[in-house]
């Protein structure tokens, strides 16, 4: 377990070494510790030891870090390119997720919902994020229109679901 942990924050370092953000190394290394990979008693430890230290603790320290570089103070004409960038992420993610759904066979509607899901996807756009502001790539007031793009998507995203459900409970002949 200790090896494990050390093997995440090494891979994290070894990241932060070659200039990318160190959350990058550490969720390779957790690509690498999956459940076909390793003996099902081991994961299932390890994924319970490490699942309330990383939501917890690691997490919100994640989350409290990019918070101090948010600016409420936007200019009126970069609220509306937010509105526009939530719109155009919002379509992209939905026609992306959903267009590979259906070409996996899906009934339209069920692609339709597997898009809407992929929306609240914001964990990447963070990383990201967050190293274009410490390499001075991005702006507090771009950075803050990212932040809350993928905010506004993660409230979005659950009402939208709920709007597909009743797409999901009509025939499904109509939609496949």
């Amino acid at each position: 377990m200790k090896r494990l942990l050390i093997w995440g924050f090494a891979a994290g370092e070894f990241a932060d070494h070659l200039g990318l953000h160190f959350i990058i190394g550490a969720y390779f290394a957790g690509l690498f510790f999956e459940e076909k990979v390793v003996n099902k008693r081991l994961f299932a430890i390890v994924n319970d030891r490490l699942y309330g230290l990383s939501y917890s603790f690691l997490g919100p320290i994640f989350f409290i870090s990019l918070g101090f570089n948010i600016t409420l103070d936007l200019p009126s004409h970069l609220i509306w390119f937010l509105v526009v960038l939530t719109l155009t992420v919002l379509v992209g993610q939905i026609l992306s997720a959903g267009l590979m759904a259906k070409r996996k066979d899906f009934t339209w509607a069920e692609s339709l919902t597997i898009g809407v899901g992929h929306c609240a996807r914001a964990e990447l756009a963070f990383i990201i994020d967050s190293l274009g502001i410490e390499m001075g790539a991005l702006d507090k007031n771009v950075f803050s229109m990212i932040v809350f793009t993928a905010f506004l998507l993660n409230i979005l995203t659950p009402l939208m679901l709920k709007m597909c459900t009743s797409f999901l409970k009509k025939d499904p002949k109509q939609w496949s």
